[in-house]
């Protein structure tokens, strides 16, 4: 396990193309280590509706309602986002490549394991000889309904 500070990764908002007259695509701009990460959000808005400094689209009496709308599914989008990613740091041990992670975190997927727990589980039972082959059998089941519940959303702690 390593340490993990989640202070020294920085996180930003930013437009793809910040001076275009068209909607532009939403980015999530992770620091880590010093390194760049550009992330699209899958959401885009008018760079004049963007503010820069509260890294958010503009709602605003002066919009028409759809731009308002529009506007209020990017933020909507961008507060989902730094909520998964604050449960995301509270469980995570930084590893040396978290970017898939994040990604898998902004994209609404869970994250793969690094092991396939059902396996090892599974070999382990399978490889003990002291056990009964219903014992076994009744273990297995376990193990199934184990992952089952696993994979479920009940059980994910980023959702």
């Amino acid at each position: 396990m390593k340490q993990f500070f989640p202070k020294e990764i920085k996180i930003h908002f930013n437009l793809r193309q910040p001076k275009s007259q068209q909607p532009t695509a939403v980015f999530l701009v992770v620091y880590i280590k010093n390194k760049q990460y550009k992330i699209p959000i899958g959401a885009k808005v008018y760079p004049s509706h963007w503010s820069k400094k509260y890294e958010q689209a503009i709602v605003s009496w002066r919009l028409n309602d759809i731009d308002n709308n529009n506007n209020t599914i990017v933020n909507e989008k961008i507060k989902s986002i730094i909520s998964k990613l604050s449960k995301l740091f509270t469980y995570l041990c930084l590893e040396d490549d978290i970017v898939p992670t994040i990604k898998d975190v902004i994209m609404g997927r869970k994250p793969k394991p690094t092991i396939d727990i059902k396996d090892v589980l599974l070999s382990g039972i399978n490889k003990d000889s002291t056990l009964s082959e219903k014992t076994k059998g009744n273990k297995r089941n376990y193990v199934s309904h184990l992952c089952e519940f696993l994979e479920s959303d009940e059980a994910h702690p980023l959702k």
